[in-house]
């Protein structure tokens, strides 16, 4: 029956996922599909709970380690990511090793207990020098709940328990004040997130986060005056919590689903008394908690440990095995998980033929995106970011027309500053001049903190000879107080404060 409920759910999502066919919560419904698949048809486990704990988290050291390294080479934060493209992918993939490595220090031989604890403290090291602090925050939790969860609270005398509430307000603070701006600028996308769901509770659909997210951003900030916030807006695609996400594209009430099963799971690591379920149970919390603050659904490692720990946890029904129909669709499935791989080779040799394209136009050969480009888009334009990457390309390659053609369907996808940079720019290379500036506004009203938009608006105001409006305009950059000062920046500040200058002396 579990099987048949996963499967039926990802076919509803594939179907209602209006072209995001690659969206995470069908990868998600069809990994636990996957799984409960293995699980039902297997009769003997191959590797014992105590055998996968040691064997996993050392495939996850040897990240850590890569990624320690990465810091010893750059001394920065954000390049130690590993084999990943962010350190949240990082960080929540390291995470998971906390609770099998736990695991050992209590259930396994002397010799592994000491491994265990050697390993938990490279995990521990790379964590802290990524500087994730969701993924933080979340490890700090776990260790401190299954101590809880192996001594009795109620032996503690009250300074004790108060000590563990004191470091854990004490640890919450300091987050907050290690990047103060940062938290500021995602509690101002959480504000944003909850407004959107607010207006639609029923949802946008999926990829609505990506779609809608940005316009309602601009919305948002048209009623704000402190330029503090303003400052903190970004182009950004992800509201750092997928309980809103799932708010803003499947609706309310699956989002008040998403957090019942997550207050659902800490009531049973509470009361669990098998140690393989706690385990279990566990690696869900670790998922569901960094979910509060960062997206690590993202990251395939997240679905592969959620399907199996869902699968480990679910019971499996033997009667099922009697039925025929059961056993017709069982055989289907495997006829349909041999050809996945073959649709999925097919898929590969189209993203690799897209890299390879991309890499041919970096090294100059631009003759590619008239010859290869239009074939891929047959293929590929379900992918939001090869439209953009095409409207890129032909930005540069001077066809401003084709460019914006795309970038427009880009962006039925994608609200997206960068895109209507683009546009605003294409349409002054056609002379548009009109067009330009309500795309320069656009992108302004989405990133109401980038100087950009407003100095590409003072340049066509003083190409139309419009003055007045270029004089304010170039004020206004003036003014503005920016969130970072670098080479970019001062640029244009300097060229708003020479127009200023030769506007005062030939009034003179």
């Amino acid at each position: 029956p579990w099987f048949i409920i996963t499967t039926l759910f990802t076919g509803i999502l594939y179907l209602i996922g209006n072209k995001y066919i690659y969206s995470q919560y069908i990868l998600l419904s069809s990994i636990i599909t996957f799984f409960i698949f293995l699980k039902d048809n297997s009769h003997t486990n191959y590797f014992s709970e105590i055998q996968l704990a040691r064997i996993f988290p050392f495939i996850l050291v040897v990240e850590a380690i890569f990624g320690i390294m990465q810091f010893i080479q750059t001394g920065q934060p954000m390049q130690v990511k590993g084999h990943f493209d962010n350190t949240i992918g990082f960080t929540s993939s390291l995470s998971f090793s906390i609770p099998f490595l736990l695991y050992l220090t209590k259930h396994d031989t002397k010799i592994f207990k000491k491994y265990a604890h050697f390993m938990l403290g490279i995990i521990c090291i790379a964590l802290f020098l990524a500087c994730s602090r969701s993924v933080l925050v979340t490890s700090f939790i776990i260790i401190l709940l299954y101590q809880h969860l192996h001594s009795s609270w109620n032996q503690h005398n009250t300074i004790t328990r108060l000590a563990y509430y004191l470091l854990f307000i004490g640890i919450a603070f300091v987050v907050y004040q290690l990047k103060q701006d940062s938290a500021n600028g995602r509690l101002l996308i959480w504000s944003i997130a909850l407004s959107m769901i607010w207006e639609h509770p029923w949802g946008y659909g999926i990829g609505g986060v990506a779609r809608e997210y940005m316009n309602y951003q601009a919305k948002f900030l048209s009623h704000v005056q402190d330029p503090y916030w303003l400052n903190l807006s970004d182009n950004i695609h992800c509201v750092f919590n997928e309980y809103l996400s799932i708010g803003i594209e499947l609706g309310i009430g699956f989002m008040l689903l998403a957090l019942g099963i997550f207050g659902y799971i800490i009531k049973r690591i509470l009361i669990e008394k098998d140690e393989e379920k706690k385990l279990n149970l566990l690696l869900l919390f670790t998922i569901l908690s960094t979910s509060l603050f960062s997206y690590p659904l993202h990251y395939p490692v997240s679905w592969v440990v959620i399907g199996y720990s869902v699968c480990q946890l679910l019971p499996t029904s033997q009667w099922t095995y009697s039925l025929k129909f059961i056993f017709v669709m069982r055989y289907s499935i495997i006829l349909l998980l041999l050809l996945f791989p073959l649709y999925l080779r097919r898929e590969l040799q189209h993203q690799k033929q897209w890299f390879c394209t991309a890499q041919e136009v970096l090294s100059e050969n631009k003759q590619v995106i008239f010859n290869i480009y239009p074939q891929l888009y047959s293929r590929l334009k379900n992918y939001p970011m090869f439209l953009y990457n095409y409207g890129a390309e032909l930005h540069y390659a001077k066809e401003p027309e084709l460019s914006n053609k795309i970038l427009y369907r880009y962006l039925e996808k994608v609200a997206d500053y960068d895109a209507w940079i683009l546009i605003g720019c294409n349409y002054c290379k056609k002379s548009d001049f009109k067009k330009s500036l309500l795309a320069f506004q656009k992108a302004a009203t989405m990133c109401p903190g980038r100087l950009y938009p407003l100095y590409k608006q003072m340049l066509i105001f003083e190409k139309i000879k419009e003055k007045e409006k270029a004089v304010k305009t170039a004020r206004m950059i003036i003014d503005k107080k920016v969130k970072i000062i670098n080479q970019e920046t001062s640029k244009i500040k300097q060229a708003a404060k020479s127009y200023l200058d030769i506007n005062m002396y030939n009034s003179f």
